[in-house]
């Protein structure tokens, strides 16, 4: 259920992300006048990770190193965000928003060491 939900909330951010100067991108705390290059790289990388959880939840059996992975960029997203924000140059509402994607990197790396040399798990001992 954490790799839909982590999914669709990519999906939604990513055009988000990609053009900062929206509304949404407003709210969020954004800043305006980033080149469109880097919003639209940032916006990709999030969509593609959209696309990996999304991948990941229909599959019969989860790729362990591919969560790994996952879980350990959204921990990374959250330190990179909260170092922007205790520069002064960042927003409260995006940390906070950000700070969720910690809940499922935790649950992500919960289901990692309870499950790591479970047969049939991609990236176990048998595959």
């Amino acid at each position: 259920m954490t790799l839909v939900i982590s999914c669709i909330f990519d999906l939604v951010v990513s055009p988000v992300i990609a053009f900062p100067e929206s509304t949404a991108g407003q709210i969020l705390g954004l800043p305006s006048g980033v080149p469109l290059l880097y919003g639209a790289l940032l916006g990709f990388v999030i969509l593609l990770f959209g696309l990996i959880y999304g991948w990941l939840a229909t599959r019969p059996s989860i790729d362990q190193p591919l969560l790994f992975v996952s879980a350990v960029g959204k921990v990374a997203f959250l330190l990179i965000i909260s170092g922007v924000w205790l520069a002064g140059q960042g927003s409260g509402v995006l940390t906070a928003l950000a700070a969720t994607d910690v809940l499922t990197a935790i649950l992500w790396f919960w289901w990692l060491g309870t499950n790591l040399n479970r047969p049939g798990i991609v990236g176990g001992p048998n595959s």
